[in-house]
């Protein structure tokens, strides 16, 4: 038999049937198998024995099988289809008939069940006999899965990036050509395409014709972008289109397909599309605004990009076009650097949930843990829910958030209930499955509070899932000790564990998400429940150890470190079965009187920051800057005076007009159509300015805006595009009031400094705050 990686799935139509077609990297061969012999079926839960006579009418056959049906065997009908394009037709026909109680599994996609049903891994090795065809493709007779995959697929891949002539500010296929397309390859190359020069005008058919030519000869497997699906695609179809140019780079010859709305999704038959701006705005949430640059930055890459303004490209491209070209060519460089370490969990993902990868980046959290349970159900011989027809809101109590002890604290240890809910979930065997109403409370765990019973045996759909993860975890954990941390072995176990962690405790939002099929109020609300329990209880045993508990927050604690807290630690884990354990250790933390919302000096000299504006997108970066910067001499040179000496030097510099325009604009997304809108805020009346002086704003679209001077009283009247803003126009008054003081006084309040103080006067020490 042969091996290679699978890559993507999906079928064709030959002669009115369904042919599903796999895509294939095996060494430097691509090849196309083709499976000629699984057909579309589903499954119809019967409410009569009279529904297999009247199913019948319906479709080519129907066979009695046995499955589960959240635990409890039952009698269905297995529905086989003509071809899958049917099924949504039949679906409902079926659905009608009085003899039938439910239809089960009809809205998975043909690929992806035949994936399921094969066991077949996405980003993972499989082996394969058949014989090949005339047109070079390789019907298979036999092909099965095989365990290994343990690195990164081979595969080839490609970033790209797209720059437009901009002269009006705002770009339109219809009128600005696109000037410069850059191309990288991991295999090292680089290209650019450049338009041509006709008249006064740039022409960038060959520039396109080039791309696409490019695209075929390097054949990538996978390309990547950022904001590509949003931007680079959309804008590179329409010049197409306008040109007469075919966007053929699909393997088959095919143009990118063009799924979903603001959220689109680009496939490109044969290859795997992916845009890493949505990995980024899934998985990097830390960084408040997502520029190719800001990621890179996050990601320790260290890399020297031209900068250009945005607006000015068209200027470059016209004037000093070899500083464009390195500025272009530095996009499509630095998108690669972001994509070789972001692509690892992609991959690990797309093994674990049994996904093509270009699926994979544009999923949320809760549909990843979804298709795992789809593919774990069948290997259980489970039925999958029907996804929810109407999203009900349901809502129940969540975490418990404890009060602080607000001040300066010293010598602070955190103790953190590791995954504590996959772990709630184990302990008390909650699934829906196990979820009772009638039996004993000898046979069940009776949740706190909200008084749900589980039963205690036998073992639970999710508690079964969570316990296998959990358990792979601790191996690979275990298998990366025997490796050097600088190891290929090392990165590729750790990439691994991250994925499981993340998969695990992903667990609980999404038994908690109304639109999830295996939504049961009952499992969320009572898990947050036991979690609330447990947390009072580990308080009320901290304090009976004369533990000082200065704050807590669902799954950890805060108290002051003392030789009791090892001793109070082995206590916990031997009476509760969760595992306590040490998160961090601050030399010093800061709390507030509000929940949520501390800062504090950690062991190793790193700031951890939770709750205030240094760690939100809308507020201008000189109030960010200000807030770290008092957050840093209070915690580490533990001065306040100083702090308010630095506040008011800002404050000066804010009157003299030395702080860059750059520092002052407040960066928020545009999510609908501004049409839409029916609170017009600050950032949508810069949007909406932006776009009369010809700007294109598109759902997902950030706007940096500043505030100005003028006689409206309100702030959004005042609020216009950064880009159309000249310094001595800036509303100093609005950003010393409500950018500076707004955020400075926050923390500085609590060393017994007024408003009035940071403008002007007053001294207070540290030993007075904490009464020394």
């Amino acid at each position: 038999m042969e091996e290679g990686w699978l890559l993507n799935a999906d079928y064709v139509t030959r002669n009115n049937r369904a042919i599903v077609r796999l895509w294939i990297v095996s060494g430097e061969n691509r090849l196309v198998l083709l499976d000629k012999n699984f057909e579309p079926y589903f499954y119809v839960i019967p409410e009569r024995d009279s529904a297999e006579m009247e199913v019948e009418r319906f479709v080519e056959k129907v066979e009695w099988t046995r499955r589960r049906d959240h635990g409890r065997e039952v009698e269905v009908l297995k529905v086989y289809a003509r071809h899958p394009q049917e099924v949504p037709r039949i679906r409902e026909e079926i659905s009608k008939l009085p003899s039938v109680r439910e239809v089960r599994e009809a809205d998975i996609p043909f690929a992806i069940r035949y994936l399921i049903d094969k066991g077949l891994i996405p980003c993972g090795v499989i082996e394969w006999s058949g014989e090949e065809l005339p047109s070079g493709e390789i019907e298979v007779s036999e092909i099965l899965p095989v365990e290994k995959g343990t690195s990164d697929p081979p595969f080839k891949v490609m970033a790209f990036d797209i720059e437009v002539y901009n002269p009006h500010l705002s770009t339109k296929p219809e009128r600005d050509p696109i000037i410069v397309i850059s191309c990288c390859t991991n295999t090292g190359e680089s290209k650019l395409f450049l338009a041509e020069r006709k008249g006064g005008n740039s022409d960038d058919r060959g520039a396109i014709k080039e791309f696409i030519s490019f695209v075929k000869s390097f054949d990538p497997d996978v390309i990547i972008g950022y904001n590509s699906d949003n931007y680079d695609w959309p804008y590179l179809r329409s010049r197409c289109e306008i040109v007469g140019i075919p966007l053929e780079i699909g393997r088959d010859g095919s143009p990118p397909k063009f799924r979903g709305g603001a959220r689109r999704r680009i496939k490109i038959v044969g290859r795997a599309n992916v845009d890493l701006y949505r990995v980024a705005e899934r998985d990097l949430g830390e960084v408040k605004i997502k520029t190719l640059e800001n990621i890179g930055a996050h990601l320790g890459i260290d890399f020297e990009k031209a900068e250009i303004p945005k607006d000015k490209i068209w200027e470059y491209w016209d004037s000093e076009r070899e500083e464009l070209l390195q500025y272009a060519l530095g996009d499509s460089l630095l998108t690669m650097e972001i994509g070789l370490r972001l692509l690892p969990l992609q991959y690990e993902f797309s093994r674990m949930i049994r996904r093509p990868l270009d699926e994979v980046y544009a999923m949320g959290r809760g549909k990843q843990v979804e298709s795992y349970l789809i593919n774990e159900a069948y290997s259980r011989g489970e039925l999958v829910p029907q996804k929810p027809r109407e999203l009900e809101r349901e809502s129940y109590e969540g975490a418990l958030v404890l009060k602080p002890k607000k001040g300066l604290h010293e010598n602070v240890i955190c103790l953190d209930f590791a995954s504590m809910y996959p772990n709630i979930m184990i302990a008390y065997n909650i699934s829906p499955d196990t979820l009772c109403k009638d039996c004993s409370e000898e046979e069940a765990y009776v949740a706190p509070y909200v008084n749900h019973k589980f039963r205690k045996e036998p073992p639970g759909f999710f508690k079964e899932i969570l316990q296998r993860l959990i358990e792979t975890r601790k191996k690979i954990k275990a298998e990366m000790k025997r490796y050097p941390k600088n190891s290929e072995q090392y990165r590729v176990l750790d990439v691994k564990q991250s994925t499981i962690k993340i998969l695990t405790n992903s667990f609980y939002g999404y038994m908690g998400w109304s639109g999830a099929r295996w939504y049961v109020k009952e499992c969320a609300e009572a898990t947050t429940a036991w979690g609330r329990y447990t947390l009072l209880t580990v308080v009320e045993m901290a304090r009976k150890k004369g533990i000082e508990v200065l704050y807590g927050d669902t799954d950890s604690i805060f108290v002051l470190n003392s030789d009791k807290v090892q001793e109070f630690l082995e206590e916990v884990n031997r009476e509760l079965p969760l595992e306590l354990e040490v998160k961090g250790l601050y030399k010093t933390i800061f709390f507030t009187e509000k929940r949520k919302r501390y800062a504090g000096l950690l062991e190793d000299g790193s700031i951890d920051v939770k709750g205030f504006e240094v760690k939100r997108g809308d507020w201008s970066e000189l109030a960010k800057e200000v807030q770290e910067e008092i957050l840093r001499v209070i915690l580490v040179e533990r001065d306040p005076n100083k702090a308010l000496e630095y506040v008011r030097k800002v404050i000066r510099e804010l009157k003299d007009g030395k702080i860059p325009l750059e520092k002052l604009a407040i960066y928020k997304t545009i999510t609908k159509e501004l049409k839409e809108y029916k609170s017009i805020q600050a950032h949508v009346m810069a949007a909406m300015r932006a776009a009369d002086l010809g700007r294109q704003i598109d759902p997902g679209t950030k706007i940096g805006f500043v505030v100005v001077k003028g006689s409206r009283e309100k702030v959004r009247e005042r609020a216009i595009p950064v880009e159309e803003a000249k310094k001595e126009e800036i509303d100093v008054q609005y950003y010393i009031e409500k950018q500076v003081l707004a955020t400075a006084h926050r923390i500085l309040k609590h060393f017994g400094y007024s408003k009035e103080d940071l403008l002007d006067r007053g001294q207070v020490s540290l030993m007075d705050f904490l009464g020394r």
